[in-house]
């Protein structure tokens, strides 16, 4: 009986384990930090977003678009991080070579520590190898302007 029950576990597990949306293979994360800034953006395809998610930010579910979010963070005298407001300048190449602008927008944030402050959507290819380039200019004058730069698989369809 015992083996029984542990074979069944297994089973149960590897099922999962196949079953399982593939969220990571549908995201990509980069984060930079300079002097008190940081800049965090992400990708992921609107497929898995919750519907908190895709109601908050007044998109629709689908398999052939992705959405680019980042925020950007100072470090306050305490240590707490709060969001700030930057200009954001977002291009992704896909497999061709082709490049296109993102636009991002100003998302309403409370002022939580990994809140998206921007967000943007881009037409997805699937299985395709895309390139993202974020430009990021923090607001004020002391805060020299970042770029990151993500590469992406999307998900099969």
């Amino acid at each position: 009986m015992h083996s029984r029950i542990n074979r069944s576990f297994v089973v149960c597990l590897a099922t999962l384990a196949i079953m399982r949306p593939p969220t990571l293979e549908a995201s990509t994360y980069e984060t930079e930090t300079k002097d008190d800034i940081t800049v965090r953006c992400d990708t992921v395809s609107t497929q898995f977003l919750p519907q908190a998610s895709l109601q908050k930010y007044d998109i629709e579910a689908r398999d052939d678009e992705g959405l680019l979010s980042c925020v950007v963070q100072q470090r306050k005298s305490n240590g707490k991080l709060v969001n700030i407001p930057a200009n954001i300048q977002a291009t992704r190449q896909n497999f061709y070579g082709v490049i296109k602008d993102i636009e991002m927008r100003e998302i309403a944030t409370s002022g939580e520590q990994f809140d998206v402050s921007y967000i943007g959507t881009y037409n997805t290819g699937a299985g395709k190898v895309m390139t993202f380039t974020v430009r990021v200019e923090p607001a004020g004058d002391a805060h020299s302007p970042f770029t990151l730069t993500l590469e992406d698989r999307q998900p099969l369809r």
